[in-house]
Formats: C-alpha cells, sequence, structure tokens
C-alpha cells in the first residue's frame, strides 16, 4: 500500500510539473508556479505526515492500555484461584 501511494503521488507530481512546463506562460511565471506548488504539495504531505503519526501515537496508547488493562485482570483472576485453592 505504501509503495502504491507513493507511486501514485510521485505520478501526479511528475504531471503537474509536465503540464506546467507546457501551460503558455513565461518561463519566469512557470518557475514561480512550480515552485509555489511544490512547496504547497510539500506542506501537505508534512501535514499529513504529522496526522497519520498522531493518529499512530493515539492507537499504539490506547492497545497498550487495552493489554495493561487485560494483564491486570488477568492477574487478578489468578490471584482468586490462587485464594481458594
Amino acid at each position: 500500500m505504501k509503495s502504491t501511494g507513493f507511486g501514485f503521488l510521485t505520478g501526479l507530481g511528475v504531471g503537474v510539473v509536465l503540464g506546467l512546463l507546457y501551460a503558455p506562460q513565461s518561463g519566469k511565471k512557470t518557475q514561480e508556479l512550480i515552485v509555489k506548488r511544490t512547496r504547497s504539495g510539500l506542506d501537505k504531505v508534512s501535514a499529513a505526515g504529522k496526522r497519520i503519526r498522531t493518529q499512530s501515537g493515539n492507537f499504539t496508547e490506547k492497545a497498550s492500555e487495552r493489554i495493561s488493562d487485560a494483564v491486570e485482570a488477568g492477574r487478578e483472576g489468578y490471584r482468586e484461584q490462587k485464594a481458594r485453592a
């Protein structure tokens, strides 16, 4: 899945650059447009990366809490059974 997304973004970027290079504008305006769009794209990728990092951290934290709860429940059950014996 990662390589598919990366390939898509790479293809999209190449397509945008080629489209801009063949656009009916002056070279200077085209260069400025490429720089502007590249920065915008990098900002979007960076924001998406931060969002994914936050979500994965939240998921990891919740999973860790659930595992801790399950381990504690197991220990409690063991103690109860041991006390009955």
